[in-house]
């Protein structure tokens, strides 16, 4: 079978314009505004703008550098653009995040797909409806790409999963999050490499704000019940909140008008269940667009604190913070941007956290005025156990549908080889006595004894050791560096790595656990990258409870006059990221007017012979007489590969060297390594895009002399809606047909394809 490779008379690529005079702009960092500004004057489609980011993702995370950030990508993303497209061609009004490509982290729920939370355990457990977040973004019109890597069920930071962890593209020696708190790390990771537009992450200690630290973008994590919970697993449910990442303020703002809402069954979202304390709801917080919170001059006039155990300076308890000297260069910088803008700096002490952690060399992690005496331990235990029961319950899978169900030592098990690192004996969750639990556990989670008393603890905590003092004061704002230092990547399997991303100031964002314990709202912004580890580092904005616009208006400002994020230098500009702007307006009362075309897949394999990978895939072109096929682009793995055309007919086949990739999946890594995406474009010279395929019959041929795995299967997952594929609106006067073809080695099932029953 003859391989067949780019010719003479194929362009580059589909994606790049050859006319080097024609007006461009490249979708590496393009804000969503510029995103929604292209597809709304037919510079690209969504459908397009899924490919593009297909295309990074086939080069750098699921080849190439192996970041590993995305796991599993959305079987439905094609069909999902093709809607978007054709409200668009219909002549409908955008909604807000029209066409808009996003990803969600593995433990938020996406109706059909799994939501394992990075957990052997729950590798099975497919979701039955969206999470409240995912809902409101598809009602806006966003477009899910996929799913992104964590720790098993969020415990912890850069452990690997079931489907491995991400790693950094700024530093492959470096975590891409902080080893003991970083669980949106794919997220992240996936947000700063251009992976998406944007990310939903979670944080229960700061794994929504180190990861953004280690990856220069934004993290805001709210007050308590300002973002809805629902349908995202939870950890502690005292702590959990929902974090977007974006590359942008302007962009989190874009994100926030969306996300910013009441939900109206907020079931398993414990803060918006309880009733114990009253909490603001988010209509009266929230201003009525987000970009009314931009504000150049926010900053003048304030009093901003920075804590001195953050910067060097004075630090009272025995675990002193670890900072390293080109994060205080950093900061050094920021402050003097800070008093630029207008604001004064001054040298603090920070009574919150040296009072709750006034005991933790003695062993007790929690100092807290108040606190039920064993209230900690209950929070390892029957607090998280009631809660993962219950989001159990909800999601009603047969077989799955209780903690009880489960076996411990397949919740949290270590990768072989990994170390168990060094965190505090009173801080583990106990896996035996979890799965026990719900055999006798209370119908609500609000009757768990003392939780009154607990819960008005902290709130009541917060108030006196954070907000009374910022009072006392003088403070509008509280600044600090994200972190002190970055874990090297090998922390997992060094134990010098391992010591050393196990210390204060390492293994945490700054403010550890009580940042979110207390309910402390931050926003986090680049601050810049450290000279000698070319890692970034982010400023922490840090303020009342509910006075969250306050926080998003000091960051808009800081980085408005710094733009001190650098994009990742391993996940350079492809040609495919080049967006001509000259020249493609559509006219959508056009589109009505043509038969729209089709292409029939017919045949599909993958075998390996003799250390050979051989693809084919087949089918014919279907146009109307105003139609003509202009030119078939086929991609596999990112890169071109030139199709054979015959008439209506065209096929195409590659060979490519048998390589780990062509391998059967095994957990601790991430699925889309042993994956093959192939993304076929067909164009037409009558710009009208809309049709229907047929899904055709999987083949897979097994040479004699093969002894690799033959349990391959061929997947199309572009365009596939009830067993038919649509053709998709494109801006450059084509047709346009993406076929997202994902071939992968599986046994019984193989996780990246989302579900069971797919």
């Amino acid at each position: 079978m003859e391989s067949v490779r780019i010719k003479t008379n194929t362009p580059r690529s589909y994606y790049a314009d050859e006319d080097q005079t024609a007006e461009m702009f490249s979708l590496v960092d393009a804000t969503i505004s510029e995103l929604e500004h292209a597809l709304s004057a037919g510079w690209i489609t969504s459908v397009d703008l899924v490919a593009r980011y297909l295309r990074r993702i086939s080069m750098y995370d699921a080849a190439g550098l192996n970041l590993s950030a995305i796991p599993i990508l959305n079987p439905a993303v094609f069909d999902e653009a093709a809607a978007s497209d054709a409200r668009r061609a219909a002549g409908l009004p955008a909604r807000p995040l029209e066409g808009i490509p996003y990803l969600v982290k593995d433990s938020i729920k996406v109706k059909g797909m799994t939501v394992a939370s990075g957990s052997p355990a729950f590798e099975n457990l497919v979701a039955t409806e969206d999470a409240a977040c995912v809902q409101v973004l598809r009602e806006a019109g966003a477009v899910l790409l996929g799913r992104t890597n964590m720790p098993a069920m969020a415990y912890g930071g850069m452990q690997r999963g079931s489907y491995g962890r991400a790693e950094s593209p700024y530093n492959q020696e470096y975590l891409t999050a902080a080893y003991a708190s970083g669980s949106s790390n794919g997220s992240a990771t996936a947000t700063t490499a251009n992976f998406c537009a944007f990310s939903l992450g979670s944080e229960t200690v700061s794994s929504g704000r180190s990861p953004a630290s280690n990856n220069s973008i934004i993290a805001y994590t709210p007050s308590k019940g300002l973002l809805p919970l629902r349908g995202v697993w939870p950890l502690y449910p005292t702590c959990d909140v929902l974090v977007p990442h974006t590359r942008t303020m302007s962009d989190l703002f874009r994100v926030l008008d969306v996300l910013a809402v009441v939900d109206k069954t907020p079931v398993g979202d414990f803060w918006n269940e309880q009733k114990i304390v009253p909490l603001p709801s988010v209509e009266t917080i929230r201003p009525r667009l987000f970009d009314e919170l931009k504000e150049g001059s926010a900053l003048r006039g304030k009093r901003i604190g920075v804590p001195s155990m953050y910067i060097g300076g004075k630090d009272p308890l025995p675990d002193k913070v670890c900072t390293r000297p080109s994060v205080l260069k950093l900061w050094e910088r920021t402050k003097d941007a800070l008093e630029a803008c207008g604001a004064t700096v001054v040298e603090v002490d920070f009574p919150m956290v040296t009072t709750y952690e006034a005991k933790a060399s003695l062993g007790e992690l929690v100092s807290v005025k108040d606190l039920p005496e064993g209230w900690h331990s209950v929070e390892r235990c029957q607090l998280v156990a009631h809660s993962w029961d219950d989001f159990l319950a909800a999601n009603g899978q047969p077989g799955l549908d209780s903690l009880a169900c489960v076996d411990p030592e397949t919740i949290f098990p270590l990768a072989p080889g990994s170390l168990r690192g060094a965190p505090d004996a009173a801080n583990q969750l106990r896996w035996h006595e979890m799965v026990e639990y719900p055999k006798n556990k209370p119908d609500s989670i609000f009757e768990i004894p003392n939780i009154e008393q607990a819960i008005k603890a902290l709130e009541n905590a917060r108030k006196e050791t954070f907000e009374q003092w910022m009072d006392s004061q003088g403070l509008d704002v509280v600044v600090f560096p994200a972190n002190g230092d970055i874990g090297c990547a090998n922390a997992d399997v060094d134990l010098e790595a391992s010591l050393y991303a196990w210390k204060n100031g390492v293994k945490y964002s700054n403010g550890n656990r009580e940042i979110r314990h207390l309910g402390i709202p931050t926003v986090s912004v680049p601050m810049g990258v450290m000279e000698d580890t070319n890692m970034p580092i982010n400023l922490t904005f840090a303020g009342k409870a509910y006075e969250d616009t306050k926080l998003l208006r000091y960051a808009y400002a800081f980085e408005e006059f710094t733009h001190y994020r650098q994009v990742p230098p391993r996940v350079p500009k492809l040609d495919s990221d080049v967006v001509r702007t000259t020249g493609n307006q559509q006219s959508s009362s056009v589109q009505a007017q043509v038969e729209l075309p089709g292409v029939t897949i017919t045949e599909q394999s993958k075998f390996i012979k003799d250390s050979i990978v051989y693809v084919e895939v087949k089918g014919n072109l279907q146009c109307s007489h105003d139609a003509q096929l202009k030119q078939l682009v086929c991609y596999i793995n990112g890169e071109l590969i030139d199709p054979r055309l015959d008439g209506n007919g065209w096929s195409l086949t590659a060979t490519y060297p048998v390589s780990a990739r062509d391998s059967t999946w095994s957990r601790w890594t991430s699925p889309a390594l042993v994956q093959t995406i192939v993304v076929i474009v067909a164009h037409t010279n009558t710009g009208q895009t809309a049709g229907k395929l047929l899904s055709g019959s999987l083949s897979h041929r097994r040479s004699k002399m093969d002894v690799q795995d033959s349990h391959t299967l061929l997947y199309l997952l572009a365009y596939i809606r009830n067993e038919s594929y649509h053709i998709l609106n494109h801006c450059q006067n084509l047709f346009v047909q993406v076929l997202f073809l994902q071939l992968f080695q599986r046994k019984e099932w193989h996780p990246a394809n989302g579900s069971r029953n797919r």
